[in-house]
């Protein structure tokens, strides 16, 4: 018996997801396959950041292929997305699945969430922490965001010793300038 009468590949299908270049990538979380333990993850990490008294840290843990990216991918478009319409065929899928589900995307509908993506680098993990913020504050339209780095805490400080204290500014400058550096645009 030819079984390729019956059964039909998925050519959507891929076997990786990188969080922080599908974060946007609607076929992505349309094709996600909702299964008895994804709901659960998805279920738990939902309450996890909609109900106040739940633990706000945890690992995941899974072997390689289980689709830990792909279910956080689903579970942060659930969070950060405003037109559900989009991924409506996935929330259909996900709810025929699980009916529980309705009430928790009615309220994360009625909210707006910022994902954060932590990539690994060579860094502090301030400086960490920081790019990853700037990096979602820019993807989503956010880039009049002040975040007050100490760069940007310094530059003020430099711009109030200009305006107000300009014997002390001026002592900057000339310490600066005994050390060969170079201020600029100030």
């Amino acid at each position: 018996m030819k079984f390729n009468k019956y059964i039909e590949f998925n050519n959507h299908f891929q076997n990786s997801i990188n969080l922080s270049l599908d974060i946007k990538n609607l076929e992505k979380v349309n094709t996600y396959i909702p299964t008895t333990r994804g709901n659960d993850f998805l279920m738990t990490y939902l309450d996890d950041v909609l109900l106040k008294d739940r633990n706000k840290s945890s690992m995941i843990i899974a072997p390689y292929g289980k689709g830990k990216s792909h279910a956080i991918l689903v579970l942060l478009n659930l969070l950060y997305r405003t037109n559900f319409e989009s991924i409506q065929s996935f929330i259909d899928n996900i709810c025929q699945m699980d009916s529980s589900f309705e009430e928790r995307i009615r309220i994360v509908q009625s909210k707006k969430y910022l994902p954060v993506i932590i990539d690994h680098t060579k860094v502090s993990l301030n400086q960490t922490l920081m790019n990853a913020l700037n990096k979602s504050l820019q993807m989503f339209g956010l880039n009049d965001v002040n975040l007050g780095t100490d760069f940007t805490q310094a530059i003020e400080r430099i711009l109030s010793w200009k305006k107000s204290y300009k014997d002390v500014y001026e002592k900057f400058i000339n310490e600066l300038q005994k050390k060969r550096f170079l201020l600029t645009n100030f």
